[in-house]
């Protein structure tokens, strides 16, 4: 009787680690998927726990802690000046909360490919949304530098 429910318990538990790996496959097509169709390079970051804080330094950054992610995507490379103006031209450049400040002073000749300064966390989350994304949580930006 004891081998019986040994037998039964492998079946099932390796009846779960299959169903978890193809949920894992299709989770990580869908992920792969959306960073396609954006058309923005993005980098997948596994998921796990990393350590974040400090033992050092300034108060805000302590203590020392253990943090576990699931699986993202982020943004390889900084948003380029000429990508968010298409943003502006898009959501119109007459919000004063997304126009970044010197926004004036831009040469899209010479900054076009720089990576947008002076934006505000508002007007960042608004092109994220724009985008269809959304901003990197503290941790999530932590995990990926």
């Amino acid at each position: 009787m004891r081998h019986v429910v040994v037998t039964l318990t492998c079946l099932v538990a390796l009846a779960m680690v299959q169903v978890a790996t193809l949920a894992f496959a299709d989770t990580r097509r869908a992920l792969e998927a959306e960073a396609r169709k954006y058309g923005t390079p993005m980098v997948r970051v596994s998921d796990g726990v990393f350590p974040m804080g400090s033992l050092t330094g300034p108060a805000k950054n302590q203590p020392l802690h253990e943090v576990s992610l699931t699986t993202f995507y982020i943004d390889q490379y900084e948003v380029t000046t000429a990508r968010y103006a298409k943003f502006l031209a898009a959501a119109g450049q007459d919000d004063p909360g997304l126009v970044p400040m010197l926004w004036d002073q831009v040469n899209f000749s010479d900054d076009g490919d720089r990576p947008v300064m002076g934006v505000t966390w508002v007007a960042a989350d608004a092109y994220c949304r724009w985008m269809g994304k959304r901003l990197p949580t503290e941790a999530e930006w932590e995990k990926a530098a």
